[in-house]
């Protein structure tokens, strides 16, 4: 006869059920918090990604120039902007108020003012400390490039810069990577991307954004290296000063009054420019003669026209003192001029970028990249 299960052989028996349904349970959300914690990473790595190729498009389409910021200009016949003078110790000021056209109410307030017009490539040093103490790098690349609007490529100012939004009661949100553009739609007309001003989010949880570039001063003042700009600073990639054109058509630099060049941009004697770099001369003053002559000769009177580009065939470093030669031009470059100003935008061969997040368990993590530029 068989016999049937006691009721201890029961209780047991569902007592080993409870517990080995307990532990499917457990493993099956454990899994899928591992599935789902690895979803969220791969997400967040991939917005990472993006963010870094949308960032190297756009920096190997830079633009290499001295007039980067749009402007309108007084003088029709001069394709540049023009300065007035160093004015209440800026390097620039507009001949026209509010003649420049660029993205500078998108810099923090502590930066607005560094360059008063920005000819050229720039990374502008910041940071910024959040709740817990803990500091962050929060560089601001500003740029000329080549970049996507309503499916067509234009040429474009672009700004990157983190922003952490202000949220109601006056809490700080999630900092947020952001992009803000402005185009040229025609003569004296830009537009902003979006229209009301308010920017693009690149990439929401970026805490970090560091910028740094790989300088080489072939007259071995310093080793290479990777540079980074100080907090509170602007590196704009331009020559900017004076020179002085002697009887040969040579140009020297500093001018006769001793100025060379200024101290924004770089002073290492042209070490950045090349054979077929372009250098923009503008507001010669030619060498008077005595008392007694009537006029200046017709080659070293210095006119509107002659405030244009001109295509660099020599640099020479002599002594404390450096020379260049530009290529024949008609009209000719005007000589014996005994000061000139000079401006010769150039980029970088490299950007190292940095960019921080949190991951999901919250851990501070960082990726770099670094983007060669395509043009010197």
């Amino acid at each position: 006869m068989r016999r049937g299960f006691t009721l201890i052989e029961l209780l047991m028996a569902m007592a080993l059920a409870v517990v080995v349904i307990s532990m499917l349970g457990f493993i099956y959300g454990n899994s899928r918090e591992i599935f789902n914690t690895c979803q969220q990473t791969v997400e967040l790595y991939q917005k990472i990604a993006n963010t870094i190729a949308l960032l190297e498009s756009e920096l190997r389409n830079m633009r290499v120039t001295h007039d980067m910021e749009f402007f309108i200009d007084g003088q029709p016949w001069n394709r540049h902007f023009d300065e007035k003078g160093l004015v209440s110790g800026l390097p620039y000021s507009p001949l026209e108020r509010d003649s420049v056209r660029g993205l500078r109410s998108h810099l923090p307030a502590h930066l607005r003012n560094l360059l008063q017009y920005v000819p050229s490539f720039a990374i502008y040093g910041d940071s910024y400390t959040d709740k817990s103490g803990v500091k962050h790098r929060s560089d601001i690349l500003y740029f000329k490039a080549l970049t996507s609007v309503a499916g067509a490529r234009r040429e474009a100012l672009v700004l990157y810069r983190i922003e952490r939004p202000m949220l109601p009661g006056g809490k700080v949100g999630t900092p947020v990577l952001k992009k803000y553009v402005l185009v040229r739609k025609g003569t004296g007309q830009y537009e902003e991307i979006p229209p009301d001003g308010s920017g693009t989010d690149i990439c929401v949880g970026v805490t970090d954004f560091k910028v740094e570039y790989f300088y080489y001063d072939r007259y071995g003042r310093q080793p290479p290296g990777w540079m980074s700009v100080p907090e509170g600073q602007v590196c704009t990639f331009c020559y900017l000063g004076w020179a002085r054109i002697d009887r040969d058509g040579v140009i020297w630099v500093p001018d006769e009054s001793g100025r060379g060049f200024d101290n924004i941009g770089f002073d290492d004697y042209f070490a950045q420019l090349s054979v077929g770099s372009r250098i923009l001369l503008y507001h010669g003053r030619p060498h008077q003669k005595d008392s007694g002559s009537q006029g200046l000769p017709q080659e070293r009177v210095w006119k509107f026209g002659n405030d244009r580009d001109y295509t660099v065939v020599k640099i020479e470093r002599v002594g404390s003192q450096v020379k260049l030669r530009v290529a024949n031009t008609n009209p000719p470059l005007p000589i014996s001029q005994k000061s000139v100003r000079f401006r010769a935008g150039f980029l970088p061969a490299a950007i190292r970028l940095t960019i921080g997040f949190l991951d999901t368990k919250g851990r501070r993590k960082f990726v770099t990249s670094i983007i060669h530029l395509a043009s010197r």
